[in-house]
């Protein structure tokens, strides 16, 4: 009567569908448990119909009740050993399932190292880039500067150039008038002072 209730009330929970797995991480191969082979029973097991069999003796009733007994006997036994398989097989899919973790756990790990480098050395080639870029731009000022300050000098020394050039033709313009002075009619000669020398120029001019 136990089995049927069982059977009425939802079957036999041997022949019940495992539970579905949990999808795995992307990469991982995904594992699902070894069900356990039903295995063939030659002792069926008697129904509630057997309630009402009649025996013609008590040794074949006891016969028939022994031969009962150890039809639930066995099938207790073959139930015992496929929870054992089971118990099994669940064991050896949890130790995979934590070995794939570990290997899951340790490659973050990795992968966590790895982009804390990264962002070190993107931090380090930042800090290397700013620095240059700085220096360039110091660079660039002071060699802007000095190109300015080389302009003024230039500038200067072409103005001091002209002036030169235009002193130095003033003093031959000097020059050619005392030469004429010296070789004139009969002139005398006088000193040359600054006086003259600028009755020079403006006669030259």
């Amino acid at each position: 009567m136990g089995g049927a209730g069982r059977e009425r009330r939802g079957g036999d929970p041997r022949t019940r569908a495992a539970p579905p797995s949990p999808p795995g991480p992307p990469g991982l191969r995904r594992l699902s448990p070894t069900p356990c082979p039903r295995k063939y029973d030659p002792f069926p097991v008697s129904t509630m119909e057997d309630s009402g069999k009649t025996f013609g003796s008590e040794e074949e009733e006891a016969s028939y009740w022994k031969d009962l007994a150890m039809t639930y006997k066995q099938r207790a036994e073959n139930t015992q050993e496929e929870l054992r398989e089971f118990q099994e097989g669940s064991r050896e899919y949890e130790a995979e399932l934590e070995t794939q973790l570990q290997q899951i756990e340790s490659r973050n790990r990795d992968l966590l190292s790895e982009n804390n480098r990264l962002r070190l050395e993107l931090e380090t080639v930042k800090e290397k880039f700013e620095l240059q870029h700085s220096e360039g731009y110091r660079q660039i000022s002071a060699l802007e500067g000095d190109l300015a300050q080389t302009r003024a000098v230039r500038d200067q020394l072409q103005k001091y150039i002209r002036e030169l050039e235009q002193v130095n033709d003033d003093l031959e313009r000097a020059k050619r008038c005392v030469g004429r002075e010296r070789t004139g009619g009969g002139a005398f000669l006088l000193p040359f002072t600054p006086a003259r020398w600028h009755q020079a120029q403006r006669a030259g001019q």
